[in-house]
C-alpha cells in the first residue's frame, strides 16, 4: 500500500512592522490630572476631526513621570527592535508632545508623522471598545489584484485595529499611517501623542553614508 503523500508547507510573515504596546498600571495622580486640565485650559487648536493642545512641548515642563515612563519604553524599543550597534551611541529622544481631545462624533483623520523616527500615544481617557487603526504601508503595491477576502488575516488585510485602553502606551514607526474612526459615544477621548528623533552616529563611514546627529 502506497503511503499518501502529504506535502509540507510553511507560511511566515516577512518584513513585519513593529507595534509596541504596554500599560503603565499606575493610575494618574491628582497632580497629573490637574496638569492635564491646565494644558487643555491653556487652549486647543482645531484639527481636521479633533483638537490638539496649543502646548506642543508638554514633556518639557509637565507630566514628568509619564515622560519617564514613555522614555523608558522608547529606550527598550530602540534596544530590542532597532538593535543599533553599541559603538554608534544611538539614542532616541522625545521632540514634540501634545494632548489630543476627541469629542463625540469626532475622530482622527488618516495621517503619519513627519520628521520623526518612532511615534507614541499614551491613553489618558478611552472609550468602550476603543482602538487605533493602522494602515498597511504596502497596500498600494499589493493592489494590482484586489478582492474582498472571505476571511481576514495578517496576509490579506490592509488595516489593523489595535485595541487600546486607559494608561496604554503604543509605539510605532512614524511613517505608518493611522487614524481613529469617529466616536459614537457621549464622552471625550483624551490621549497624549509624541514624536522622537535620533542622536548619535548613523550610517557607515566606509560606505560614505555616515551622519553624526547631536
Amino acid at each position: 500500500m502506497t503511503e499518501e503523500f502529504v506535502p509540507t508547507t510553511k507560511l511566515e510573515p516577512i518584513f513585519p512592522v513593529p507595534l509596541y504596546s504596554t500599560n503603565r498600571k499606575l493610575e494618574l495622580s491628582e497632580t497629573e490630572k490637574k496638569e492635564i486640565e491646565g494644558i487643555i485650559s491653556e487652549g486647543m487648536n482645531k484639527n481636521v476631526l479633533n483638537s490638539f493642545s496649543k502646548n506642543s512641548y508638554i514633556f518639557d515642563t509637565k507630566l514628568q513621570e509619564i515622560k519617564e515612563f514613555c522614555q523608558g519604553h522608547i529606550n527598550n524599543y530602540l534596544e530590542k527592535v532597532i538593535c543599533p550597534m553599541k559603538e554608534k551611541n544611538i539614542e532616541l529622544y522625545i521632540t514634540q508632545s501634545w494632548l489630543n481631545v476627541t469629542e463625540p462624533m469626532q475622530g482622527h483623520h488618516k495621517h503619519n508623522h513627519a520628521n520623526s523616527i518612532i511615534s507614541g500615544v499614551f491613553y489618558i481617557q478611552t472609550l468602550e471598545n476603543d482602538s487605533i487603526i493602522l494602515h498597511d504601508p504596502n497596500y498600494f503595491a499589493k493592489s494590482f489584484m484586489y478582492t474582498i477576502p472571505e476571511i481576514h488575516h495578517e496576509y490579506n488585510t490592509n488595516v489593523y485595529h489595535a485595541p487600546v485602553k486607559v494608561l496604554d502606551l503604543i509605539l510605532f514607526p512614524s511613517w505608518m499611517e493611522h487614524e481613529v474612526r469617529p466616536t459614537k459615544t457621549t464622552e471625550n477621548r483624551v490621549s497624549l501623542s509624541f514624536n522622537t528623533f535620533i542622536e548619535g552616529f548613523v550610517g557607515q563611514r566606509e560606505e560614505l553614508s555616515e551622519v553624526v546627529l547631536d
